[in-house]
């Protein structure tokens, strides 16, 4: 297999659109710049009829395509001609290019040139497997989604339209058997194509859009959309044959062949986001068919251009996406690891169970393809012909046998090592209270199996130590929701045991930890602890501390007053309630004492920081960064050792990484060399970072199925993670963030700091590297790193100095600009906003953390951000992609401006349209021309509290409708009644839900809204700049203030104003706290 990366290789990019009687199919070719479109219109319709008499107009469309598709009209020259080809369905000629184009073959497999397939021999498509292959000649067919939906669509078209050229093409093969020379068997297949020709000519039967249309729909049925190839297999299609059924096989060799590829699938964080979502968020072209809209039928000649124009439009679209370093980045680290490890695609030479036997013959069945999965690359590097095996039950035992012996050390418990830590430093009964909660968790998974595979129980069925057999003799295995949770939050403790504001919370998962609001919990707490404080000085003024509690309540009623030795004189409504008697019978009772907790029980018996305490910090810290942390503690506990490979692979492809990293840094090599050490440390260091979530899993197939060593491995990951941080506490330091791969540690400095790390690192075997910065973090999801700024002259320091080294969030992660691996709800220039925002507070004024954005502070930031050079760029972070929800029924309009002050409902929206289902849209300045006010229409559920409130009202329906969510409805395909849905051939709506409209979360509906799905790239600069300036910054700096406040502000004690406050005065207070 030759070596090839994005920018090298030739790529074409495809996409399927099907209607009721319009079936068509686009192709772009990156490299020529070159377009294909094929369609196929049925007879009978008012198009259909128009095209038996006058062909497509070329021009027509071609000028369709360039008005609608900016971007592709912009990669011609002046004086070019663009390169369109229409291919009609109906034709011979266009099906033979089709199938020579994308391929067809039944062969199995494929890749053997030795198979034969029922279909013309020139129709093979070629394998990147074969040794003719070359990628920069040969291209990948990408699609997106096209896995499930296109690759199985057009396996379908494919079968059924060829099918007639089968029969020609078994009898030729059996006249060749019986030729008697060479010349008789060579002028037999020269014949056969024009056979072929002949036999799709003389058909009676033509496939047809509405037939491949019948599969559409099928394929969007419950039963197949989540894994559309699996309707192939059915005998609607398979004919009974179920994968031996021909558009399968068709299907199956497309795959095989390696160069059908689902650019979806680079994106693993977000590969189920629309296509057109992603567009909007880069900054393409959305374009949706205004012609089209919830219609599946094509009426006429300029609505098939502009379906035409529409299809051309997503893939010439899919390939500026693939541009992205998400995509194109994927394909060149998996596309090297192929090369790198051909057992990925290879079987092995027979006999051995580890080297794979490159031939195309050899080809495996279960092949990888750039767009597998990193669980599935790192399941066949580590394992590539044998599986692995798990240890018999979790285990604390560190490091493994073989590797306690390289490292010339004994094994150990680190459950038990870090029981004897904590106890040796700490004395407080509490603090050890708190710890033993974690033991006594961590305990009861030890020694228990959680490998239900069958895999598992074949290695293990007859040990006679091995505690998951049941009385039938059958393995069973737990799951760690079977285990008793328990409360786990622990604080760092100091030496004498007391809590400082600094936890950790322990899971079988990954540990994580921040710094609690101490401040708040002590101020919530002070007036229970006056009234713990007042109740126990009037009972040791009236001397009744050794009577039960009932009997002290009740002497303090009888006195009425009780004069305290400071002559102060207390009521007794001051401590008992209002209720209470003097009368013995009767009793009297104490007000109870309201402590809050700092981290309050769940039902499951776990416990968690009370939300109102979260707190951000920001301090100058040291950054404990464990260097590679699973991967080395992975290698340490010979987690993957490979038996059939005499090697612990993992463990080698660390060192790989390590020595791969030595190399890029050499001044000896040549920039090719360099490029490919980059190239192959990125791939390996995708393989250690997959393993862990490779090898915990369910899935039963999965060869490297570790489920007790991965859970092993997480659990001494987090104790020592623990012990580090504790042990810093102990010298003083504060660990106001702790995560899985590292710690965050104030207050400490860097000598006492690193002498900690070495007596903690040589216990663990783990390489710790600290590095100073600064750090604002609410938790470990939430997160700016910033490195520090050095003193200029006068010692003053600038926050733009302060370089921002990662940010992480809901409210973060987008401060760049939007990626395609982050979900974005808001503007991005929310999240640049609060980047600079952070970083200025945290160089100049780590108290503004307590304090609300001064409105001139936050709109100078948006300003800045707006007027920057980069006009593109300042678009695409004011920018806001909002997205309908067809499947939840509820779909997005636009209506003439709402003022300010004037509610939504039905009455004030005036001129309601329907949007498309993805749009663009921008807050603009009131009066700027084209806006429009935005909501949505659906249908809403009616729950049970509303039904019966509106029953008891007397309403004469529990359902609610009203005109204008009824209008916008039937735009999408949804009416009201089922004479409205007879009449214009669409679904009935939800008839038991309410049909009415609402606002879209995060836009009100008084803003004024700019809808702007051009390409931003293809606006000339005069054109953004004049958009930049109709932004309504206010609005934008209102939604940042508002977010910094949401999530990031400290909530601090309110200052004490009085001394004196009455027993009415306290009440009230305790309302007013209530209530807040």
């Amino acid at each position: 297999m030759k070596r090839t990366t994005y920018k090298r290789a030739r790529f074409q990019f495809w996409d399927i659109e099907s209607l009721a009687n319009v079936f068509t199919i686009a192709l772009f070719d990156r490299e020529t710049r070159a377009l294909d479109v094929f369609y196929l219109v049925d007879r009978g319709t008012p198009v259909g009829d128009e095209l038996r008499q006058h062909p497509l107009d070329h021009k027509a469309v071609l000028s369709a395509i360039a008005k609608r598709n900016p971007a592709w009209a912009k990669l011609w020259k002046p004086g070019e001609i663009p390169m369109l080809r229409l291919h009609n369905l109906s034709t011979w000629e266009a099906n033979h290019f089709l199938a020579r184009t994308f391929g067809l073959s039944d062969a199995s497999p494929v890749s053997d040139p030795a198979s034969r397939s029922t279909y013309l021999s020139m129709y093979r498509p070629v394998c990147d497997t074969d040794p003719q292959y070359d990628p920069e000649v040969h291209p990948f067919l990408c699609g997106y989604n096209s896995a499930n939906y296109d690759t199985t669509m057009l396996s379908i078209y494919l079968a059924s339209v060829m099918e007639r050229t089968q029969d020609p093409i078994r009898k030729a093969r059996e006249l060749a058997m019986l030729a008697s020379t060479d010349e008789e068997k060579r002028r037999i297949g020269e014949d056969l194509l024009n056979t072929c020709k002949l036999a799709f000519e003389r058909s009676t039967i033509p496939v047809t859009a509405a037939e491949i249309r019948r599969h559409n729909d099928m394929l969007f049925a419950d039963d197949y959309i989540r894994q559309m190839p699996s309707y192939l297999r059915s005998t609607s299609v398979s004919k009974g044959k179920g994968s031996k059924g021909s558009a399968y096989l068709i299907r199956q060799a497309m795959i095989q062949s390696g160069r059908h590829l689902d650019i979806a699938r680079f994106n693993e964080k977000q590969q189920r986001v629309g296509l057109k979502r992603l567009l909007g968020m880069l900054g393409f072209q959305i374009l949706e068919s205004d012609r089209l809209s919830n219609k599946t039928t094509i009426e006429t000649m300029d609505d098939l251009i502009e379906l035409i124009a529409y299809n051309v439009s997503d893939v010439v679209n899919l390939a500026h996406l693939a541009d992205h370093p998400t995509y194109s980045g994927g394909f060149d680290l998996k596309h090297a690891l192929m090369v790198d490890y051909p057992e990925t695609v290879y079987d092995a030479v027979r006999g051995s169970k580890s080297k794979p036997d490159c031939q195309p013959s050899r080809v495996r069945y279960d092949r990888l393809t750039p767009d597998s999965t990193s669980a599935k690359f790192v399941a066949r590097v580590l394992a590539p012909y044998e599986r692995l095996r798990d240890i018999k039950t979790v285990s604390f035992m560190y490091p493994s046998k073989q590797r306690a012996q390289e490292l010339g050390i004994e094994q150990f418990d680190v459950l038990e090592l870090a029981k004897t830590f904590f106890y040796e430093s700490i004395e407080n009964a509490k603090a050890r209270a708190a710890f033993d909660e974690v033991y006594a968790y961590y305990a009861s998974i030890r020694g228990k199996n959680f490998n239900g595979s069958d895999a598992y129980a074949s290695d293990y069925s007859f040990d006679p130590e091995c505690n998951s057999v049941d009385d039938d003799g059958v393995i069973t295995a737990y799951k760690l929701s079977d285990i008793p949770k328990r409360p786990t939050n622990i604080p760092y403790f100091r030496k004498d045991g007391t809590p400082t504001s600094c936890f950790a919370t322990f899971s079988t998962g990954g540990i994580h930890g921040a710094e609690a609001n101490l401040a708040l919990f002590e101020d919530h707490n002070a007036e229970a602890r006056a009234l713990q404080d007042l109740i126990d000085t009037l009972i040791d003024t009236l001397q009744v501390r050794d009577l039960p509690e009932p009997e002290q309540a009740l002497a303090i009623r009888k006195q009425i007053r009780v004069t305290l030795p400071n002559d102060q004189v207390i009521p007794w409504q001051q401590v008992l309630m209002t209720k209470s008697s003097p009368n013995p019978e009767r009793g009297a009772f104490f007000k109870p004492v309201r402590n809050k907790d700092l981290f309050v029980m769940r039902a499951d018996g776990s416990n968690k920081l009370d939300p109102a305490y979260a707190m951000t910090s920001i301090a100058k810290a040291v950054h404990e960064d464990f260097s590679s942390y699973y991967p080395l503690l992975l290698t340490n506990l010979s987690a993957f050792y490979n038996e059939a490979l005499g090697e612990d692979r993992y463990g080698k492809l660390y060192q790989d990484k390590e020595r791969f990293g030595r190399l890029m840094k050499d001044p000896s090599i040549t920039a090719e060399e360099r490029e490919m050490f980059a190239s192959k440390r990125s791939g390996v260091k995708l393989l250690l970072n997959s393993a862990s979530g490779a090898g915990d899993t369910e899935f039963e197939g999965s060869p490297i199925r570790m489920n007790n060593m991965i859970i092993s491995m997480r659990l001494i990951g987090q104790l020592f993670s623990w012990m580090i941080g504790q042990a810093q506490t102990l010298e003083g330091a504060r660990i106001i963030s702790t995560n899985t791969d590292g710690l965050y540690s104030a207050d400490i400095d860097m000598e006492t700091n690193n002498r900690v790390l070495d007596e903690q690192s040589q216990r663990i075997h783990v390489l710790i590297e600290p590095e100073e910065l600064l750090l604002v973090s609410k938790d470990s999801n939430n997160r700016i790193e910033l490195s520090l700024p050095p003193a200029q002259a006068d010692g003053s320091v600038r926050p733009q100095d302060a370089k921002i080294l990662s940010a992480s969030g809901s409210s973060l992660a987008c401060w760049r600009k939007p990626s395609p691996t982050n979900s974005l709800a808001h503007p991005a220039a929310l999240d640049r906003a609060m980047a600079v925002y952070l970083r200025s507070i945290a160089v100049l004024d780590p108290d503004a953390i307590n304090r609300t954005v001064d409105p001139s502070v936050a709109y100078e930031i948006m300003e800045t951000i707006a007027h920057q050079k980069d006009s593109v760029e300042a678009l695409l972070l004011f920018q806001n992609v909002i997205a309908a929800s067809p499947s939840m029924l509820t779909f997005h309009y636009a209506c003439d401006p709402i003022s300010d002050g004037e509610d939504d409902s039905a009455q004030t929206i005036r001129n309601p349209r329907a949007l498309q289902h993805y749009n663009r849209v921008f807050v603009v300045k009131p009066g700027t021309p084209g806006a429009v006010s935005l909501g949505a229409a659906g249908a809403w559920k009616v729950s049970a509290t509303t039904a019966e409130s509106r029953h008891k009202r007397g309403d004469a329906s529990v359902v609610r409708t009203d005109a204008v969510a009824n209008a916008i409805m039937i735009a999408n395909g949804y009416a009201p009644d089922a004479m409205t849905a007879h009449r214009l051939g669409i679904q009935l709506a939800p008839s038991d839900q309410d049909i009415t409209t609402r606002k879209i979360t995060g836009i009100e509906p008084s803003w004024p809204m700019l809808i702007v799905n051009h390409d931003l790239m293809c606006l000339s600069e005069d054109q953004r700049r004049a958009l930049i300036d109709q932004l309504d910054l206010e609005t934008y700096a209102q939604m940042f203030a508002q977010s910094f406040e949401s999530n990031w502000m400290n909530k601090i004690p309110e200052t004490e104003t009085s001394d004196t406050d009455t027993p009415e005065s306290e009440n009230a207070e305790d309302t007013e706290r209530s209530d807040s």
